[in-house]
């Protein structure tokens, strides 16, 4: 088979065969952020931007000290990553760090 000469109505979800003739040293677009909220994710009637509020006074990780159960505060921290701060990081050091950081996200038991 040979490629068409004209773009298809209808998106392929198989690679093609070929590669294309031409390319670019620099990605077509920047890169998107893997760490983001869960926008379909609701509690207590409250979404991940209205969680922002509270995140701002309060870590993600305490929030079952303003009544929601700790399961409740897991499931935040688990689908507004972005909302409780946990996105923000640099690029790693190249030396393990001589004081870590303790996990935010606490186990579950």
């Amino acid at each position: 088979t040979s490629p068409s000469l004209l773009p298809a109505l209808i998106l392929s979800l198989s690679p093609s065969s070929l590669p294309s003739g031409s390319f670019t040293m620099a990605p077509s677009y920047s890169p998107t952020s893997q760490c983001h909220d869960n926008v379909r994710f609701r509690i207590l009637g409250l979404d991940c931007n209205e969680f922002k509020f509270f995140a701002n006074f309060v870590p993600c990780s305490k929030i079952s000290n303003l009544g929601i159960p700790k399961i409740g505060s897991i499931e935040v921290m688990t689908n507004c990553p972005r909302t409780c701060g946990y996105c923000e990081t640099g690029a790693p050091s190249s030396l393990p760090s001589v004081n870590p950081s303790k996990s935010m996200l606490p186990s579950a038991e």
